[in-house]
């Protein structure tokens, strides 16, 4: 059997009455950290690398064969025809090392390929241009084999010296490089070699658990050949825009760009892509990707209906439009279960004054926040059953921890849980002698001043305004008065990164399968440590303890050393609650049914249907 199953109902799914595709993680074969030998680390079939040389070849013929095993459920597709992906905003750049926004990555991930993959269906890591990697038995040296015969979509060969040239651009401090901190150590940079051609040697000065999980999120191979004279001239962040022409473009993914403009890109197969299925056909199968600016959500679906766009990501309220064939027949939905990313709530414990002197936020306010008591009476007071039935319409999850229950390697099912309890949050406030003392229904704390805060989230995200709502509801009931808020996105990104003139915020993350991926937001001195960030040194001593268990478990050379370093950091936080976690909503994706070995996944926006787009085709009778 597949990776996907029918299901009609099933353990904590919904009952449905049509047929909804649903994720089996039947394979849970993790490889992080470990010193076996290179063949069982894989656990995969080996790769035949053809005889390469360093010659260039012409742009149009065939590079040497590179045959893999298929995944369990994939099939064998046919050539031709295009997949059309709406987007919510056009790419900006196709610079891997500098993008930061999603309507970019988007494009880039199919231009470039990775040294180490990562299917997320599986949750295995998979060779890509390296076919094998070993590491030494004190876990400090990784050495990776690339492919024989690789080729950039040019012709030319792609070699370890564009593996070294992209480490060295990702290095550089003059650069705003999104994987630096990733692909580093305790501040220090990984030390990488390539001995010859073929080979990459990578040395780090403790071992380091995620170095699969860094290499496969945080590192594409660049061309040095092409992008190196624009760098050592300093113009490397506008290397790869969208303004270049794209037969300029040189890549390696098993797409490259043909028309760029406002409103619609579009990528043509790369014949030069390594990979071939195991019927002797190059892959991609599909012809062409096109990726279209839809506006907005609303006019996202309404493409998806009219059988414009060929993905929509379902709204909770939206299942049984599409499962039960209402809108569009010719679709199917998937389950994936819950997000993998965590709304949440915190409060600002920033310290922090303003170039005039004025505090970040009112000393008396900070006073109550810094009280444990006040977020755990937070916690208790807001009812996650009634966000999950009334924003979610029931299709999701309360949560309490940094960790989503999806991501089944890493989630702790038994950190501490402040559940929905009224009157336990009214004993916490009481306790801290904040009292309705003049009866009005709001309370006072001891000095006469009314327990009043606003918080605030982005107004371009509907559920989260609902969310927010509630939340306000349900501390007024235990008297606090929360203002709601909801301002516009740019305006919310800068109190939070610059001015930090706010008291409390609504927002949700996204998250990798690795808790690396959180590394800014879980230590205290990362910039994206929501409620009190960039600190010199740890401002409590449960988030120094946190500090402690991260970088022990960067630093665990097996993965159930990893695990347990991770769930008493998650304990920690969960119990400390600088951030309130809320509750999650499951996904749900519709797909056309006319595109093969679809095989969506929880983790990011597009990828959840094409992170394996070479496989992807369009079938014969559709």
């Amino acid at each position: 059997m597949g990776p996907w199953r029918r299901l009609k109902s099933g353990p904590n799914r919904e009952k449905v009455e049509w047929e909804v595709q649903s994720m089996s993680k039947n394979r849970l074969f993790l490889i992080l950290g470990t010193s076996l030998p290179a063949a069982f680390v894989l656990g995969l079939v080996g790769c035949e690398g053809g005889g390469g040389s360093d010659t260039n070849v012409a742009a149009g013929s065939s590079p040497p064969r590179q045959v893999v095993a298929a995944a369990d459920g994939i099939e064998t597709g046919v050539r031709g025809g295009s997949l059309v992906i709406g987007s919510l905003t056009d790419p900006k750049t196709f610079n891997p090392v500098v993008s930061n926004e999603t309507g970019s990555s988007d494009v880039w991930h199919l231009m470039f390929e990775r040294l180490v993959g990562f299917d997320p269906v599986e949750l295995e890591y998979e060779p890509r241009l390296a076919e094998r990697w070993r590491v030494s038995d004190d876990g400090l040296t990784w050495t990776f084999e690339l492919r024989k015969g690789l080729r950039w979509s040019d012709g030319t060969r792609i070699s370890s010296d564009d593996v070294l040239f992209a480490f060295e651009v990702i290095y550089d401090e003059r650069i705003s490089s999104v994987g630096r901190e990733i692909l580093s150590l305790e501040g220090r940079p990984f030390e990488v070699t390539a001995p010859d051609g073929g080979t990459v040697v990578i040395r780090t000065h403790k071992p380091y658990g995620p170095m699969l999980y860094a290499l496969a999120g945080a590192l594409w191979p660049l061309p040095r050949r092409f992008l190196e004279p624009a760098y050592r001239a300093g113009r490397f962040e506008e290397s790869l825009g969208v303004d270049t022409a794209p037969d300029e473009l040189v890549v390696s993914g098993p797409f490259k760009p043909a028309v760029v403009e406002p409103g619609r890109t579009v990528l043509v197969r790369n014949p030069l892509y390594w990979k071939v299925d195991e019927a002797g056909t190059r892959m991609p199968y599909l012809d062409r990707i096109v990726f279209v600016d839809v506006g907005d959500w609303n006019a996202w679906r309404l493409r998806f209906e009219a059988g414009e766009v060929d993905y929509y990501r379902c709204r909770p309220e939206e299942v049984s439009d599409f499962a039960g064939g209402s809108r569009r027949s010719d679709c199917a939905v998937y389950d994936l279960g819950l997000e993998a990313g965590t709304a949440h709530f915190w409060y600002n414990l920033n310290p922090g004054v303003g170039p005039d002197g004025t505090p970040y936020v009112a000393p008396y306010k900070r006073k109550w926040f810094e009280d444990v008591r006040f977020r755990r009476a937070t916690s208790h007071a807001i009812d996650r059953e009634s966000l999950v039935e009334v924003v979610y319409h029931g299709r999701g999850e309360p949560i309490y921890g940094p960790t989503s229950p999806v991501d089944e390697l890493w989630y702790n099912p038994d950190i501490p849980k402040y559940a929905y309890d009224p009157e336990r949050a009214t004993a916490l406030l009481e306790e801290m002698g904040l009292t309705d003392r003049d009866g009005d229904g709001v309370r006072e704390d001891p000095g006469g001043r009314d327990v009043r805060f606003t918080f605030i989230t982005n107004v371009e995200t509907p559920s989260r305004a609902a969310m927010g709502n509630l939340i306000a509801m349900d501390l007024e009931k235990v008297g606090v008065d929360a203002v709601f808020s909801s301002i516009d996105f740019n305006t919310l990104i800068t109190l939070l990164s610059a001015r930090f003139e706010y008291d409390a915020c609504l927002l949700s993350v996204t998250a990798g399968p690795d808790p690396v991926g959180g590394l800014d937001a879980w230590l205290s001195s990362g910039a994206m440590h929501a409620f009190h960030p960039n600190q010199e040194c740890p401002a409590t001593e449960w988030e120094a303890e946190v500090d402690r268990l991260v970088f022990l478990n960067l630093t665990g050379r097996s993965y159930a050393e990893r695990r347990d370093y991770w769930y008493e950091a998650q304990t920690i936080i969960a119990d400390n609650l600088g951030w309130i976690f809320l509750a999650n909503q499951k996904t749900f994706v519709a797909v056309s049914n006319r595109i093969g070995n679809v095989r969506p996944q929880p983790y990011q926006e597009w990828h959840r249907v094409a992170w394996n787009a070479e496989e992807l085709f369009v079938k014969v009778d559709a």
